[in-house]
């Protein structure tokens, strides 16, 4: 990764503590998420784990239909995206599955 990549990824990193305060159906968040994914496929291809690792973060989704629901699982998924998005920063190997 060079530095204007490590530049822009810390920059998405800062916007997180925005889409925090924006409602769980924003308009903000799928084009943020959106803008990340893309600059990590260009940054290190869309077959590289740093590319899975935040694509990948918040795992499977469920339906939830109560208002407070989707709102945890919108706050459950910026911590997932936020987690990732560190790790990538920062350099970290994924963690190796046991089976």
């Amino acid at each position: 990764m060079n530095k204007n990549d490590e530049i822009k990824l810390t920059q998405a990193l800062n916007e997180i503590s925005n889409l925090r305060r924006l409602r769980f159906g924003n308009h903000e968040f799928p084009i943020w998420r959106n803008s990340v994914s893309r600059l990590l496929e260009l940054a290190f291809g869309k077959g590289s784990s740093e590319y899975n690792r935040f694509v990948n973060a918040p795992g499977k989704g469920f339906i939830v239909r109560t208002e407070q629901g989707q709102q945890e699982d919108y706050s459950f998924r910026l911590d997932c995206y936020e987690n990732a998005l560190k790790s990538i920063i920062a350099g970290e190997k994924p963690a190796e599955r046991r089976g």
